[in-house]
C-alpha cells in the first residue's frame, strides 16, 4: 500500500492517495495495546484480513516518505502530522512501552 501511495503521489492523484491511506488506517493499523502499536501490518488480504501481525520497515519508511511529500504537494497538514507520529514510533518505540524501534539506536542511523 505504501508503494501505491508513493505512485499516486508521483502521478499527482490526491484522491487515490487519500483512499489508499484511509484503507491502510482502517485495515492495516496495529491495534492499541499491541507491542507494535503505531506501526502497520505488512500483509493483508483484499478484504482487510491480516496475513501477519507485524510491520515491515520498508513499508513504514515509504508510508512516512509518501505522507511527508503529500503534505508538501497538496498542503494537507494532517498527512505530515501522521508521518511525524510514525517516524517518532520508528525511532523511539520501546523506550517507554513494548515493542522495538525500526532503527537500532546504537547505530545512530536517524
Amino acid at each position: 500500500m505504501s508503494y501505491g501511495m508513493m505512485i499516486a503521489l508521483q502521478l499527482d492523484k490526491p484522491e487515490i492517495f487519500s483512499r489508499l491511506w484511509k484503507w491502510v488506517k482502517s485495515y492495516m493499523t496495529l491495534p492499541t495495546g499491541h507491542e507494535n502499536e503505531g506501526y502497520f501490518i505488512w500483509s493483508c488480504g483484499l478484504d482487510g484480513h491480516p496475513n501477519s501481525d507485524g510491520p515491515a520497515p520498508d513499508g513504514e519508511e515509504y508510508f512516512a516518505a509518501a505522507l511527508l511529500l503529500a503534505e508538501k504537494r497538496w498542503k494537507i497538514k494532517e498527512y505530515g502530522d501522521e508521518a511525524r507520529a510514525l517516524l517518532h514510533a520508528m525511532v523511539h518505540k520501546g523506550e517507554n512501552q513494548d515493542g522495538f524501534p525500526m532503527f537500532e539506536p546504537k547505530k545512530h542511523l536517524y
